[in-house]
């Protein structure tokens, strides 16, 4: 039930098993379209903290740096996700967290591909935290959502497969050396 107070403030009420507003009451096709997105989003988000490392000799030589240099674009990235957690619970249980996924991967994106084009190692370092700062967001707060649609005994069959997604994800370049 949707309420309006003096302020202009929209309260969501929710009325039950019943309410068509509460996640948890949506259908089961519903409810697992939102989780097979945000296992893809998880998965991808996770590999491409991982995904330069194959290529860690050739991109010291193209930039000119040593490997141990060439790893700063990982930890930068490893750096960026753990700020960017700070930041995305709260402006999920803010804006939502449809707006915070939309907005976070579409910045995501474009990092991640200013990444691969930029000619210089400055560029690359500064990209890849920032790949990982909007990665953050759907890596710290797909819980929340896997809570929000699920009641307590079935969250337990998702949760290891949100896991899953994110350890495949991670471990996904190994198979590539």
């Amino acid at each position: 039930m949707l309420a309006v107070d003096e302020n202009g403030r929209i309260w969501v009420r929710v009325n039950g098993e019943s309410d068509p507003l509460d996640p948890q009451n949506w259908t089961l096709i519903s409810r697992s379209k939102n989780i097979a997105i945000l296992l893809l989003l998880v998965f991808t988000q996770a590999w491409a903290g991982a995904a330069d490392s194959p290529a860690n000799t050739q991109a010291s030589r193209e930039f000119g740096v040593s490997k141990v240099a060439e790893n700063l674009s990982t930890a930068m990235y490893l750096f960026g996700i753990g700020s960017g957690s700070l930041f995305a619970g709260p402006l999920s249980e803010s804006v939502g967290r449809t707006l915070t996924y939309l907005v976070s991967t579409f910045i995501y994106l474009l990092f991640l591909l200013g990444s691969a084009r930029t000619p210089t190692f400055a560029g690359q370092v500064i990209c890849r935290y920032f790949v990982g700062l909007f990665s953050s967001a759907t890596l710290s707060i797909n819980g929340s959502s896997v809570g929000d649609q699920f009641r307590p005994v079935k969250r337990a069959f998702v949760f290891p497969i949100l896991a899953w997604a994110n350890i495949t994800g991670t471990s996904a370049e190994l198979a590539q050396r």
